[in-house]
């Protein structure tokens, strides 16, 4: 008996490809799945387009464009399943393929000119608006740096010493700001062209990653496909934050790594840049169990980790996150049970959120899926790193834990850029799936069939988002529709909203937009900021009457309360006045503009005495250079003689 078990086990091991092949898929089963899974995707996009205030962000893109641009985008990926143009699009990248693994100096120069070509494109088609906030405080944090008269070094030690969560990006933004400064330029233009030269060093990745690859052409052109058609592309075309470095470095990890795997790099090189990656934001530590993998992959000479070892690391991922979460960093973490400003973690908002960020950072979400379906329990390691599925699964997981666990604050749906790497781990998935089935499925063949659907599909959803970014009607159009119906810290996004109409000189939209914020919040701050551009405008009563309302929801705000003063004064209201500066005394008895106010009152009576005690008490107090005349002046005024 025992000879006979053996034997069995001996005749298993001796004949790999027969078990994979009882359990593989039968060829037009395959080819349904990766069509129906590429149909749901497109699909999913065109009904999303005619509904822009559903909470369906991920997804709608196209609902922000004029009827005929969406209709014709819809037809362009319905034309792409005509069998003619399939069979023909699949050849061409054939050839593309073989051409570009022919010649040493073929890929280097491809890359050069897809680089090049990516360059141009990110700087055209740039963000021309720097709403949801995080780009403006980048650019006034670049521009206080900038007025600093400090050495390079301490330029760097400051940031590091006052940038906790991205020093690394805060550095080279501070370098393309004050390059662009010494050239004429305007710092913003320094840090839309950084985010450009970022882009274009990553499409130069993808090239050269893809083809140290060596895989079939069919994966090799849709590995190329995800990585960059994905939304986190949007992050170079000039979209001022803290993730381009962040994406860039952590890709070049994830791509020296899988390398690193097959012994086709040194594993120094993913350590270093996985610690440039965490300088550049400390969201790079996501990254660090996919990197105790490699390290541990080298230390065995190049083979697979136990899955013991991929396990026990994956639960130590997941105890640190409960602690996290049970620690000072908790406050970042969504809480389990829904507030009336953030959904819970197990709410249904939140799982929509959920599915929104996939289909907007990868539109082709159900295809990938499907191919990893596809292609899982098949043997072989037909592709570079397949049998290191423990690395997939440990850069996964933390990614995984983050997306659905941490609180963007802001609402998921505005800060998408904080989970632009969950991209990586799942286009890698889809490449060791895809690979690993080749020999026993033919797959290249069914791949081959929907390589133009799933171009199309990607362009179509990429290019709607990048359009939305360069249009700031459209992305103010977005950002409402969301405000419709996700309202989680809104006055937040309504400020910026204004912020943008002022820079544009439309003070009267972003009056309104203040004003929206206040109703909304209650906060009297927005009525102030309202308030304060109503007086700009020359519309003195609306400003009055608004800093009124303010001292009324907030009797301690003295912004409101001088302003009011000073707009009392200018209109001759002397008995408001003094009601308005005998609060502010009994409040802030120390401040110098009551004390002022009661100076020329005391003045205008005729109380000379009373009025020169005002004006030396606020000489005593420290006031601007300006106030300090008028009081002088006034004491000239009241000075024995006159």
């Amino acid at each position: 008996m025992k000879s006979s078990k053996r034997s069995k086990k001996d005749l298993k091991k001796s004949a790999p490809e027969t078990g994979a092949k009882k359990r593989a898929i039968d060829p037009s089963t395959l080819r349904r799945v990766l069509t129906v899974s590429l149909v749901v995707s497109g699909l999913s996009i065109a009904v999303a387009s005619f509904f822009p205030d559903a909470r369906l962000w991920g997804l709608n893109q196209l609902a922000f464009y004029p009827l005929p641009i969406r209709i014709a985008a819809l037809v362009l990926m319905a034309l792409a399943w005509v069998p003619a143009a399939r069979i023909r699009f699949a050849r061409m990248v054939d050839v593309v393929c073989d051409r570009l693994t022919s010649g040493y100096r073929a890929v280097p120069l491809a890359g050069g000119v897809a680089a090049l070509a990516s360059f141009i494109l990110f700087y055209v088609f740039r963000a021309r608006t720097r709403l949801l906030g995080d780009g403006e405080l980048v650019m006034r944090y670049t521009e206080l740096q900038l007025e600093k008269n400090l050495s390079a070094a301490g330029h760097v030690a400051d940031i590091f010493g006052h940038e906790s969560v991205a020093p690394g990006t805060s550095v080279l933004y501070f370098v393309a700001g004050r390059v662009a400064s010494a050239s004429g330029a305007s710092p913003m233009t320094g840090l839309v062209v950084l985010n450009a030269f970022l882009g274009a060093l990553y499409v130069f990745g993808v090239v050269y990653f893809v083809w140290k690859l060596r895989a079939s052409p069919p994966v090799s052109f849709f590995t190329s496909l995800f990585l960059v058609t994905t939304g986190t592309m949007v992050l170079f075309f000039g979209y001022i934050e803290n993730y381009a470095a962040l994406y860039l470095l952590g890709s070049l990890f994830v791509f020296t790594a899988i390398l690193s795997l097959t012994s086709r790099m040194r594993v120094w090189v993913p350590i270093v840049l996985f610690v440039l990656t965490c300088v550049a934001n400390v969201q790079g530590i996501l990254l660090a169990p996919a990197l105790a993998y490699v390290v541990a992959s080298r230390l065995r000479g190049g083979g697979a980790v136990p899955r013991q070892v991929t396990i026990i690391v994956l639960v130590l991922t997941v105890l640190a996150t409960v602690g996290a979460r049970s620690s000072q960093l908790g406050r970042f973490f969504l809480p389990a049970v829904s507030t009336p400003d953030v959904p819970g973690v197990f709410s249904v908002a939140h799982m929509v959120d959920v599915v929104n960020e996939l289909f907007l950072l990868l539109p082709m979400i159900p295809f990938i899926v499907a191919v990893s379906f596809v292609g899982r329990g098949v043997r072989g390691d037909a592709a570079p790193g397949a049998k290191h599925t423990g690395f997939v699964v440990l850069l996964l997981a933390p990614f995984a834990l983050f997306l659905f666990f941490f609180n963007p604050e802001l609402g998921m749906a505005r800060d998408w850029d904080l989970y632009a790497m969950l991209t990586l781990p799942l286009i890698f998935l889809f490449v060791m799936s895809a690979e690993r089935g080749m020999k026993v499925w033919n797959a290249g063949e069914h791949l081959r069939r929907v390589m133009l659907p799933a171009a199309a599909t990607g362009a179509v959803a990429l290019l709607a988002w990048v359009g939305i970014n360069a249009s700031e009607a459209r992305t103010i159009n977005r950002i409402r529709a969301i405000l419709s119906y996700d309202t989680a810290n809104a006055t937040y996004l309504y400020e910026s909203i204004a912020m943008h109409y002022r820079r544009d000189d439309r003070i009267n939209a972003a009056i309104g937009t203040m004003n929206e914020a206040f109703e909304f919040s209650g906060d009297p701050m927005y009525l102030y900021n309202s308030s304060l551009m109503s007086l700009g405008e020359g519309d003195t009563l609306t400003a009055v009457d608004g800093f009124r309302q303010c001292l009324e929801i907030r009797e301690g705000f003295p912004q409101a309360r001088i302003n009011l003063a000073i707009q009392l004064y200018n209109l001759g209201e002397w008995e408001e006045l003094m009601r308005v500066c005998t609060d502010g005394v009994r409040l802030e008895p120390q401040n110098p503009y009551y004390h002022y106010y009661f100076g020329l009152y005391y003045e205008e009576s005729g109380e000379s005495e009373l009025a020169r005690n005002r004006f030396m008490f606020c000489l005593r107090q420290p006031i601007p250079d300006d106030m300090r005349k008028d009081v002088e002046a006034a004491l000239e005024r009241l000075a024995p003689g006159e």
